[in-house]
């Protein structure tokens, strides 16, 4: 995807977003919420809240 575009400029890439997001939609895929859940960031904003978390143990 893309992150902080700007749309007088990015005109093409909101273009294509629009359309897959369409696609995506229409078409019924699925999300693969694996491929999400396991991203570093995803995993330790999870993880910090329980309890006896420790960043030095967090494996990336």
């Amino acid at each position: 995807m893309a992150n902080k575009m700007m749309p007088d400029f990015d005109q093409a890439v909101s273009s294509c977003i629009s359309e897959m997001l369409f696609n995506r939609t229409r078409d019924g895929s699925s999300l693969n919420k694996d491929f999400y859940s396991n991203i570093n960031a995803v995993r330790y904003h999870r993880e910090r809240n329980n309890p006896g978390f420790n960043i030095d143990d967090f494996k990336c």
